[in-house]
């Protein structure tokens, strides 16, 4: 009987070990995750001022259909939401283009 309890035992903290290291890659991911919040966050703001900067000098016409689109809502907004999804869209590209020139490990 105490075999069968030390071989269950043995399973349980074989497992208990997967799942701590899933909560450890989990955990890693999360805070990588949280920094590149962050610096999209920061980064997309210069961008979205650049992005407002050359709609106002090149294109009014252009401004001023987008700012009838966007009603009462700041110009701003709509270009720091485009700076932002852009900064994510290049960063799955690179990550996908990563993961397929990756060599797979002997």
């Amino acid at each position: 009987m105490s075999g069968i309890l030390a071989t269950e035992k043995e399973a349980l903290t074989k497992e208990q070990g997967k799942l701590m290291k899933f909560f450890a890659a989990l955990k890693k991911f999360l805070a990588k995750e949280f920094l590149w919040v962050v610096f999209v966050a920061i980064l997309a703001l210069p961008l979205a001022e650049l992005f407002k900067a050359i709609l106002d000098n090149y294109s009014p016409s252009f401004k001023a259909y987008i700012a009838g689109l966007m009603h009462s809502t700041e110009l701003f907004l709509p270009t720091y939401v485009l700076s932002a999804a852009g900064i994510y869209f290049i960063r799955a590209i690179i990550g996908s283009i990563k993961t397929l020139v990756k060599k797979p490990k002997n």
